[in-house]
């Protein structure tokens, strides 16, 4: 697998690794400053902690009933970090941080044999100063564990030797079988592209990893035993798991297409905003890929790779478009083959010494128009009259708080929009893309320290639960309608759970209280509405969520 001639990584490159491996800060920052926050988060901590708090360590439960929906490496490693350290949101949220890096590290590695060390010292900053990765490697999710072992089966698989030798097609196996204990069946998919999008090319470009049978039943194997072993587990305690385990939660899931429907263009429109701000240098990058893929057929390419990885995107991408069931989330593992694409491209605008004006420009322009927005709407009396306009009046106030670090992050995303302007005009590709990558890990850090505290307010149950659990009712039943109960359990321990609002009324009597979205409550006829009485109102993610007690005229 040769690497291209190319000349010393010099001070730019240096630059680019140290800015690259920088942008963990805002990533880390993030995992400290925020709660649980939704749709994921609050569920899968609560599933963590209920496996290692009753022992259930095979058989997963969500608020005391069956949990039936993803294999349990992720709540293993949070529960036990979580464990540790008194049930901390960040020691939870190791695991994924500790992925997030990982990932990057294999990225880099591959960047190096694939390419070159050039290619390799800008990988990183195009991985981890994304919208996506900053956002999203730092939480408690199951994509970041499962990125991280399917791209390390892949560094086993893809290496220059003409056979992968069993013992490592066994670990590379063992790997992948992990990341299906992480989030199914899925893992095999991302792989089985990889390896699929090698093979689909003409013979001059295809790349397929050798195997003899005794490494491919290694593979194999590796691959299934895990997830197998523990569902086969799994079913044994617990019969009821036997069809979504081994059909509900994957094929199922596709086939029916009812959650997280949409439409074929949904990742386009997804993933444009959340590769900022390097969206532009991986579109470049793939068009650099589409005319070597061309020259390919007048003569042998050098080296392949560039095509081989955008084969290997479109296809994944494709399939996860086809498909109804679409979540930005579920095209994490494309995100470092889009940082390789990225790498490539910008090691060759630095050889030429100068990049498209393009590639350059538009992501300044976009950091810069950002910057503006975000700076006006700093402004408190322009909050205050939309607040007036489009806000209840009770949010007003929390809109204006913003002020602050709306002024930081947009001040932060300008100025590297303008240094990225204006080191263009030096016809050096190395200047506009440091300074648009400073701009956004510096406008990451500020919302870190000044925007995400103030945002948890409402993003994360921890106020609203704690303000129930200090309440003198002390029901066994709180019902939750509307309202995902698995926040507050975790919070303050209190007993909430799915059930209609008015299910526990004559069981609890004076200790009644429920939780409903105001929706519901709205739904109810008069006479249900003069039975129960409004307590409490609070503001958790975008509900407005009703804390209901028993309406005195009834007790």
């Amino acid at each position: 697998m040769p690497a291209s001639t190319q000349p010393p990584a010099g001070h730019s490159a240096s630059l680019a690794r140290a800015l690259g491996w920088a942008c963990l800060v805002p990533i880390v920052l993030l995992a400290v400053q925020r709660g649980w926050w939704a749709p994921d988060e609050p569920r899968y901590a609560q599933v963590a902690r209920e496996a290692y708090e009753s022992g259930s360590l095979i058989v997963m439960h969500l608020c005391g009933e069956l949990y039936p929906d993803k294999p349990p490496l992720v709540y293993w490693l949070a529960g036990l970090c979580g464990s540790l350290a008194n049930w901390s949101e960040f020691a939870m949220r190791l695991p994924s941080l500790l992925a997030t890096a990982g990932t990057a590290w294999i990225s880099m590695r591959l960047a190096r044999r694939f390419f070159g060390e050039l290619e390799a010292a800008w990988v990183v900053l195009f991985f981890l100063g994304t919208v996506m990765v900053t956002e999203i490697g730092g939480r408690l999710q199951l994509d970041p564990v499962l990125t991280f072992l399917c791209f390390g089966a892949l560094d086993l698989l893809v290496r220059d030797e003409e056979r992968v030798p069993a013992g490592r097609a066994l670990a590379a196996g063992l790997l992948l079988g992990l990341a299906a204990l992480a989030k199914g069946p899925v893992a095999w998919t991302h792989v089985g592209f990889a390896l699929l999008g090698f093979a689909l090319l003409p013979a001059a470009l295809r790349r397929t990893p050798r195997l003899s049978l005794a490494g491919w039943l290694a593979l194999v194997g590796g691959a299934i035993l895990p997830v197998a072993g523990w569902a086969a587990l799994a079913i044994q305690h617990e019969p009821a798991l036997l069809k979504p385990l081994l059909f509900g939660q994957h094929v199922g899931r596709i086939t029916a297409g009812t959650q997280h429907r949409g439409p074929l263009w949904n990742h386009i429109t997804g993933m444009t905003p959340l590769l900022l701000p390097w969206t532009f240098l991986v579109l470049a990058g793939l068009g650099l890929a589409w005319r070597e893929f061309r020259a390919a057929r007048a003569a042998p390419l050098a080296n392949p790779w560039l095509v081989r990885l955008a084969g290997w995107f479109a296809l994944e991408f494709a399939f996860f478009s086809i498909i109804p069931v679409k979540r930005d989330l579920y095209l994490l593992p494309l995100y470092p083959v889009a940082a390789l694409l990225a790498a490539r491209c910008q090691a060759e605008f630095l050889r030429r010494g100068r990049s498209a004006a393009w590639v350059a420009c538009a992501p300044a322009v976009v950091l810069l128009l950002a910057g503006a927005i975000l700076v006006a709407a700093s402004n408190a009396a322009l909050v205050e009259a939309l607040a007036a306009r489009f806000a209840k009046a009770q949010d007003a106030a929390f809109l204006v708080g913003f002020g602050p670090g709306l002024l930081a992050v947009g001040l932060c995303l300008a100025a590297g929009g303008i240094a990225a302007l204006l080191l263009r005009r030096r016809s050096h590709a190395a200047g506009p893309a440091l300074a648009a990558g400073a701009g956004f890990l510096l406008a990451s850090v500020a919302a870190g320290l000044f925007v995400v505290p103030r945002l948890d307010r409402v993003k994360s149950a921890r106020e609203f639960a704690l303000l129930i659990a200090a309440r003198p009712e002390k029901p066994t039943l709180i019902p939750c309608e509307g309202v995902h109960p698995e926040g507050y359990r975790f919070y303050a321990g209190i007993p909430a759970g799915r059930a209609p609002i008015l299910s526990t009324l004559e069981s609890e009597g004076e200790r009644y209280l429920a939780l409903a979205e105001d929706f519901i409550y709205e739904r109810l006829t008069d006479a249900e509405r003069a039975r129960v009485t409004i307590l409490e109102r609070g503001r958790v993610g975008s509900r407005e969520v009703l804390l209901l007690g028993r309406a005195p005229q009834t007790r």
